[in-house]
């Protein structure tokens, strides 16, 4: 049993803590100058002008992009997984449907002409 209760130890201290965004690169993002590769995992960009940046290459997993201006920024190849857009702006961004489609929207939510919002969303 003592062993047991070593092991158990050993393995929760092994375990880091969750992904979250690096400090510098949400600074960057929100001054407007926008920020390629950058990671922006679980940030909180709600209601955040971000129009016109370049985001390419960067990681907003989980990030919480409600309510935020989206219009025209580069978002080629970023990462949506799981990302909330309810009522955000992406009318003229540069990205795709498969990107659209891993991430979370609502009715609020302005896409640009030729992407649909999926069956999927459900609201934030």
């Amino acid at each position: 049993m003592r062993h047991l209760a070593i092991f158990a130890i050993l393995v929760l201290s092994s375990i880091g803590p969750a992904q979250a965004f690096d400090e510098n690169h949400l600074a960057k993002a929100k001054s407007g100058q926008g920020c390629d590769r950058c990671d922006l995992t679980r940030a909180s960009l709600s209601g955040a002008d971000l129009k016109g940046g370049n985001f390419e290459w960067s990681d907003f997993s989980k990030s919480n992009m409600s309510g935020a201006d989206l219009s025209g920024p580069n978002l080629s190849e970023a990462v949506l997984t799981g990302a909330l857009l309810c009522g955000a702006n992406l009318t003229d961004a540069r990205v795709d449907q498969g990107q659209i489609g891993a991430a979370n929207g609502d009715d609020a939510t302005k896409l640009r002409a030729g992407l649909t919002k999926p069956a999927q969303w459900k609201g934030c």
